[in-house]
């Protein structure tokens, strides 16, 4: 055997190791989500700075403004410096909670993500939304300037059902999750508490033409949050509370 490759071999075997390692822990605990329609963990991106999605649907999301990407022992992105957010197209991630493909036992949207929100906003910025201006909401995952994280739906694109968190400190990792189960439940969870409200529920989310949108809401520059995130995702399904407490113990920030 040559002394080449040798060498191949003995570089070979810790990359793989450390590879091996990796998957796992960052992919699979979203990639194997039910009715997953989108997942952006914000550690890879294309030539252009595009966040690239690891779910089947191939949903980049494109930077506006200057996001940035980093790393603090985890990969992110930084939005809200400026007019910095990330948006996709108006139709990838439409979910209106009654997909016939889906079961009807799991029909529903769940959203979330992990975020690290720089200091208190002064006024609400979006977290994950699809969430213009009256008429064109669909469901917006924001954060608000008492620090509370919010998910409100609509069913007709004007009328919101909201419920609102306890605060939350700023400047730390913070797993926020929206769900939406029709005609029942909207709920928010963060770091495994969950607020809920059951009154005037829709019965499907509104098919809005908005684009899909990380950092900003209502079409509002003005409401673009600054902060970190990753692990971003999308679920046409309605993801029980343990699946989404064994979701944030299996991606807890290094």
């Amino acid at each position: 055997m040559s002394s080449e490759s040798v060498e191949i071999g003995r570089l070979y075997v810790p990359i793989k190791q450390i590879a091996d390692s990796l998957v796992p822990q960052e992919r699979e605990p979203f990639i194997n989500l039910p009715g997953l329609r989108g997942y952006w963990p914000m550690s890879v991106v294309d030539f252009l700075g595009n966040a690239k999605d690891h779910s089947a649907g191939s949903s980049d999301l494109a930077r506006s403004g200057g996001p940035t990407f980093g790393y603090d022992g985890n990969a992110f992105v930084q939005c809200g410096v400026a007019t910095d957010f990330l948006q996709g197209s108006t139709s990838a991630q439409d979910v209106t909670g009654v997909e016939t493909w889906i079961d009807p036992s799991i029909r529903g949207l769940t959203v979330g993500c992990w975020v690290k929100v720089d200091a208190t906003p002064g006024v609400v910025g979006g977290l994950v939304t699809i969430y213009g201006v009256a008429t064109q909401r669909s469901f917006a995952l924001f954060w608000n300037s008492s620090n509370q994280v919010v998910f409100g739906v609509s069913g007709d694109g004007t009328v919101v059902t909201n419920v609102n968190s306890s605060p939350s400190a700023v400047d730390v990792w913070a797993f926020v999750v929206g769900r939406f189960t029709p005609s029942a439940e909207v709920a928010v969870i963060v770091n495994g508490t969950k607020t809920a409200t059951t009154i005037s529920v829709p019965a499907s989310a509104f098919n809005s033409t908005q684009p899909f949108e990380i950092g900003r809401i209502s079409n509002n520059n003005s409401q673009i949050l600054e902060a970190k995130w990753r692990d971003a995702f999308i679920c046409a399904s309605i993801l029980s509370d343990a699946q989404i407490e064994d979701l944030r113990l299996s991606s807890l920030p290094g």
